[in-house]
């Protein structure tokens, strides 16, 4: 077995993994922004409910 069959069976699940890996990222960054965002939301509500 070569290295170029090794590369050719191996790289399949390397393009793989790194998709999934970046899908993953994208979905914690977005969930973390959209937190991040919904709080400050509703803090921003809370502050100009009370400050009447």
């Amino acid at each position: 077995m070569s290295a170029s069959d090794v590369r050719r069976d191996y790289a399949p699940g390397r393009v793989n993994g790194a998709v999934v890996g970046a899908l993953v990222g994208v979905i914690a960054a977005g969930s973390i922004v959209l937190g991040l965002l919904g709080g400050t939301a509703y803090f921003g509500i809370l502050w100009l409910v009370t400050s009447w």
